[in-house]
């Protein structure tokens, strides 16, 4: 058997040492670290255990590729925190991670009025610019709560 990390860590097997028998699974918990989707190759062939030498059974190995996704990881940035009611907010929504988006967990508008549903999904560099309307005498806070996600994988922690 052989494997290929990469970039990847956790890996637990170890090449040309490692072996498994018959239905013996192969459970690694693995972290890329990187900003990007790296693919972790094993090579698989069958021996004879207990043969000196062990032979191989077949002349073909079998490759296995599993493709680990990148930690999510944003950042967004307000460039319009205090603002009058009509004004627009001018969020900033920036993820270094290839594939990932910045999903809009909650919002919560309290007195204000405002146009965004949770769920909504933003690209690397996109803004958000939308018009909160205050209509009562006293300052209204509005808070986003985001999360960013990467092909499926569990969300990031979520920043408000």
């Amino acid at each position: 058997m052989s494997v290929n990390y990469g970039a990847v860590a956790g890996g637990t097997v170890v090449a040309g040492a490692t072996t498994f028998t018959n239905g013996t699974s192969l459970t690694e918990t693995l972290t890329n670290g990187t900003t990007n989707a790296i693919d972790v190759v094993y090579v698989f062939n069958v021996t004879t255990p207990g043969t000196t030498p062990s032979c191989p059974l077949s002349t073909t190995n079998t490759t296995v590729t599993v493709r680990v996704q990148p930690a999510s990881s944003f950042t967004a940035t307000n460039n319009a925190p205090l603002f009058c009611s009509g004004g627009q907010t001018n969020i900033v929504l920036s993820t270094p991670v290839a594939g990932a988006q910045v999903r809009l967990a909650l919002v919560n508008y309290g007195a204000a009025s405002g146009s965004l549903s949770s769920g909504a999904l933003y690209t690397n560099g996109q803004q958000i610019n939308e018009v909160l309307v205050n209509n009562t005498n006293a300052p209204v806070t509005v808070a986003y709560t985001f999360e960013a996600v990467v092909s499926g994988c569990t969300p990031s922690a979520q920043q408000v």
